[in-house]
């Protein structure tokens, strides 16, 4: 029984160590980016991204998690627009758009309270639609945790992107 119990101790010590080690040599930086082609013009769906109140009708957060408030900021489109929210699943941030260029890109500056990302919505018109993008980089500086939880951001993140992509989708068509 001892030695079923000293095997078990240095399996749990060993596990520990890949994770803590693990977690200190895994990058801590991280992208997640998800496209779809949506048969639109680029300025419509432009007009549905770089407005906080209409990117509000389809971004896949708020439904998660109809709980959440929002603050907004002094303006609510366009380059300086912004606002802030908490959320009991979603914790607590700010959102700001930094860019905006009609019929090409949203870029929005993301800060969860104390670590940040970079999340842009560009448009690119093909025969069929336009292609858009959604892409966000970032860096979970975070000991230890960090780099297992920007390993994790591509398939937590990019689900929701999809489903995102879709909303905009049947927003801008139904409109």
């Amino acid at each position: 029984m001892k030695t079923v119990l000293k095997w078990l101790g240095l399996a749990l010590v060993a596990l520990i160590g890949v994770v803590v080690v693990g977690g200190l040599l895994l990058p801590t930086e991280f992208e997640v980016s998800r496209s779809r082609t949506i048969p639109a013009g680029a300025d419509a769906l432009h007009a549905q991204v770089a407005d906080l109140e209409q990117y509000e009708q389809w971004q896949p957060w708020a439904e998660d998690d109809p709980t959440m408030t929002r603050t907004w900021g002094e303006r609510r489109s366009g380059q300086g627009a912004s606002y802030s929210w908490s959320s009991e699943q979603h914790g607590s941030g700010t959102l700001s758009i930094s860019e905006s260029v009609p019929g090409e890109r949203v870029v929005f500056d993301l800060d969860f309270g104390g670590s940040g990302a970079v999340a842009t919505l560009s448009f690119e018109e093909q025969a069929e639609g336009t292609e858009v993008t959604w892409h966000m980089r970032g860096d979970m500086d975070l000991p230890v945790v960090g780099g297992w939880m920007a390993l994790m951001m591509d398939p937590m993140v990019g689900e929701t992107y999809d489903r995102g992509l879709a909303n905009l989708e049947r927003r801008v068509l139904s409109n």
